[in-house]
C-alpha cells in the first residue's frame, strides 16, 4: 500500500510557485578569488516551517527561516529568492522515494545574489 504512495499527489498547486534557486561556485585563479552565480527555476511551496524544525542549537532563533517543499531536490548551500530575498539552504532532506523533497532555508539578510552567467 505504502510503497505506491507518491506525495507529489498532496501538493496544493494552487499554493506552487516558481522560485528562482542559485548555486554559487568560488574559483580562484592567480589567487583572485571570484564568485560565479547561475540560477535555475524551480517549482516550490514555501511555508513557515514547524517549530520542531527549529529546535537545533544552531539556529538562531530571530532569523527568518522558511520550510520549502518541491518534487526538484535542492542542496545545502543554494540559495533560493523569495519575495525579493535571498535564503540559504542550511538542510536539505532527500524524499524523492516519495516524490519531493523538503529543505529548510535560512535568510541572508543581505543584497540579493545577481547571476552573472
Amino acid at each position: 500500500m505504502f510503497d505506491e504512495l507518491d506525495m507529489s499527489d498532496f501538493f496544493d498547486f494552487d499554493t506552487v510557485r516558481t522560485f528562482r534557486v542559485k548555486t554559487v561556485t568560488e574559483t580562484s585563479v592567480d589567487f583572485v578569488k571570484t564568485l560565479l552565480i547561475s540560477g535555475r527555476n524551480v517549482e516550490c511551496n514555501i511555508q513557515t516551517p514547524q517549530p520542531e524544525r527549529l529546535t537545533t542549537d544552531q539556529l538562531v532563533q530571530s532569523q527568518a527561516y522558511r520550510a520549502v517543499y518541491s518534487e526538484e531536490r535542492l542542496l545545502n548551500g543554494e540559495y533560493i529568492e523569495v519575495d525579493g530575498k535571498d535564503y540559504k539552504i542550511i538542510n536539505d532532506d532527500n524524499w524523492s522515494l516519495y516524490g519531493y523533497s523538503v529543505a529548510l532555508a535560512e535568510a541572508t539578510n543581505r543584497p540579493l545574489l545577481v547571476e552573472n552567467s
